[in-house]
């Protein structure tokens, strides 16, 4: 059942999504090139100018961005952010959306390389651009270490076993967590792929 509801979702791909004061609406979908990988990343995360605890508890802020992990000053100094992770923790200081957005643009790459390494290389070229944006979406909102540990879902998408990569998602403790957006992961990685939504990037 919870697979259909996701491949339902799916099917609603290309409909707008409406903004809620700084908390943004998902759409029903993962998007299926890497701009609109992108936009579902930032509307999923949804923008947060206070620093927040994530599920998890991590002091967290923008879209999405882990302020206690390391490397984050670097991350603020190559967006040419002047803000001290301190303060930003401590709640003194703020982010901008256009800051938010800036520091997710820088870490986007290393999160889609993070997917890439986790998939293989190998199968990475022809994997379809929507499975890539979903895995990208994954790796960014668990990081590396926790998308490694996730071995039968790779196992069933090194196999192209699509139906079951879904449903390996759905059964995970992760789905409990995000909910909806497990949902839309889901109905990506599960959906049927014919030869022509074979990607080359």
């Amino acid at each position: 059942q919870k697979l259909m509801t996701a491949k339902s979702e799916l099917a609603n791909y290309g409909k707008l999504v409406k903004k809620t004061g700084t908390r943004t609406k998902a759409p029903k979908f993962v998007g299926g090139t890497s701009k609109s990988g992108i936009q579902q990343l930032k509307d999923d995360e949804g923008f947060r100018s206070k620093v927040y605890d994530d599920t998890e508890g991590i002091k967290t802020i923008g879209f999405g961005f882990n302020l206690e992990r390391a490397g984050t000053q670097k991350a603020l100094d190559s967006a040419g952010i002047k803000k001290s992770v301190a303060d930003l923790k401590s709640g003194k200081v703020n982010l901008t959306e256009k800051e938010a957005e800036k520091l997710m643009m820088g870490e986007y790459p290393y999160f889609r390389e993070a997917a890439k390494r986790y998939l293989g290389e190998d199968k990475w070229p022809p994997f379809p651009e929507s499975k890539k944006d979903a895995l990208t979406n994954m790796a960014y909102n668990l990081g590396e270490k926790s998308l490694n540990t996730f071995t039968n879902l790779r196992e069933a998408l090194r196999n192209e076993d699509y139906e079951l990569a879904g449903q390996e998602v759905l059964k995970s403790k992760y789905a409990t967590q995000v909910g909806d957006r497990a949902q839309r992961i889901s109905g990506a990685l599960s959906a049927s792929v014919t030869p022509m939504d074979k990607s080359n990037a």
